[in-house]
């Protein structure tokens, strides 16, 4: 399971959470994400 929450600082923002089969999924879904924030597409917020 991956939980991705996204919005502007200071905002509730929204909240997805995503089921994946198996944990590697969800490694390769956030290590995916991770590359796209590195690369300036998006930002995360980490808990």
């Amino acid at each position: 399971m991956l939980t991705i929450q996204s919005g502007k600082v200071g905002t509730a923002g929204n909240t997805e959470t995503k089921t994946f089969g198996d944990a590697a999924a969800a490694d390769r879904e956030a290590a995916s994400l991770l590359t796209r924030v590195k690369m300036g597409a998006v930002k995360v917020e980490t808990r």
